[in-house]
Parts: C-alpha cells; structure tokens; sequence
C-alpha cells in the first residue's frame, strides 16, 4: 500500500511525501523547517525513511527549504541540471544543496530510488525547467503534475497510464474574471503562459480515463480565483459525464491532508 500525504499544497509552499514498505519519498520542500518538523512529527512521519527529494522546479514556494533539508538529511536531491544551477545562484536559497548530493534528472529516463520507480518529464511553465514525475511502486503508480501553463503532449501518455493522479486546479475562470486582480494579470493567468483552470484539468482528466483510475488529487488552488468545493465539483461533474465516479481531494493549501492509503 503506498500511503501519501501533502503537508502544503500552494503558492505559499507545497511538499508531498510519498511511503511504501519503509522507503519514503518527497516532492518538492516549499514550506519552512519548523512548519515541516511539526507536521511530521504530529503524523508520525520517520524522516530517517525518505531517501530522496524530488524537486519539480526553482521556484521559491517549491523549494524553499530544499538547502537545509537536504545538508541535514545527506540524502540525494534530483531536479533538472538548470533547476539546481538556479538554486545555486538564488540569494534567497541562502542554504544550498551540496554538490555530491546533486543528481541531474533528464527527461525520459527512468531512475530507482528504494522501491519507487521513476520517470520525469517537462510541463510548461515559467520556470527554468519544470518536471513531472510519474512514479511506480510494487502496489500502484501515481503521477505528479503541477504549475501547469497548458498540456501537451509529451504529459499526455503519463497522465493516460496513472492509476492515482496529483494534478493542478489552479483558478475558476469566473472568479478570475470577476476578482480583485488589475486587467494584466487576469489576463496574464489565462493565457497560455498562466495556469490551467478548474475546466481545463476537468476536460484532460476525463480525455483520459481508465479502468484502473483510483483517485485524483486538486493541488496547487489559487487562494483568491479557487476554492476547494468548485475545483472538485468541476473534476467530479465532468468526470460523470464519462461514467467515471470515483474520489477527488483537492488538496489544502497550507495545511496537511492526512495520509491516504492508496494501491490495492
């Protein structure tokens, strides 16, 4: 059984850890040292279990404790070549991961940390490079897809093939166009250098459903163009018109969820 838990899931910090049979994974360190101590120390998370960190890109609410986890840790830290580069040369980043513990990630490939089976691949945005990953375990898969600008095809096979999705939901286009944001930067977010909306996620996930679809998980919520309820409404509604009635969880954003027991 692979149990999954997301500790923060925003623009203000995201972090997921993923176990199985004792090996342990993480995605993405956005959210400070103390807020993360408290969280797996409430759920009783054995850090000395994570084996690797993957990191999805630079930005600061991706990687903001990446340094400092990753010194205390001594554990590996795979992102793209030009993500660590930024990392290294991001003041804010005042706590760099040190050059043995850096593994380059090319897209395609797959790698084997524990008992997890990786692969990464590009998704769009206006980052240096960002990654998905699409992760198997000896129970299930899941994928990991987030700060998306737009879909394309090189994340469609991946999205096709998982049994478990985390996928960004990022804005309702009507909250966007009636909000407090200037003209710009609406404008900005729905273009095709923004984020995806409620609608667009819905129309790719049910594009893509399978028989073995479990469970799909709504991160990266705008706080001001989203709320937890319409960004599952529009997933679930537009799922059943395809016959597929199955969870989604939009994922809080600066809180944990929980773990979920997923697999078999």
């Amino acid at each position: 059984m692979l149990q999954f838990i997301s500790l923060s899931s925003g623009s203000s910090g995201n972090c997921y850890i993923f176990t199985e049979d004792h090996h342990s994974l993480m995605i993405d360190h956005g959210i400070g040292m103390r807020k993360f101590k408290k969280i797996v120390s409430e759920y009783k998370i054995n850090t000395d279990e994570i084996e690797a960190l993957l990191l999805t890109h630079e930005h600061f609410d991706h990687s903001r404790s990446v340094g400092e986890f990753s010194l205390l840790s001594g554990i590996p830290v795979y992102a793209h070549g030009s993500v660590h580069d930024a990392i290294q040369q991001n003041p804010r980043l005042y706590k760099k991961i040190p050059l043995p513990q850096r593994r380059d990630v090319t897209c395609g490939e797959n790698f084997i940390v524990g008992c997890f089976q990786i692969t990464a691949f590009n998704v769009p945005h206006d980052s240096v490079f960002n990654l998905g990953y699409f992760i198997t375990t000896p129970s299930t898969n899941i994928c990991l897809i987030t700060d998306i600008v737009s879909f394309q095809p090189q994340m469609l096979s991946y999205i096709h093939q998982r049994r478990n999705m985390v996928i960004q939901s990022n804005y309702d286009p009507e909250m966007l166009q009636h909000g407090k944001y200037p003209a710009m930067l609406k404008k900005r977010i729905a273009s095709e250098n923004g984020h995806t909306s409620n609608q667009q996620t819905a129309t790719i996930l049910s594009q893509n459903v399978t028989h073995n679809l479990q469970h799909i998980f709504l991160c990266h919520l705008s706080a001001n163009n989203n709320t937890p309820h319409l960004a599952q409404h529009t997933i679930e509604e537009k799922l059943r018109e395809t016959g597929c009635n199955i969870p989604v969880t939009p994922l809080a954003r600066t809180s944990p969820t929980g773990i979920f027991q997923l697999g078999d």
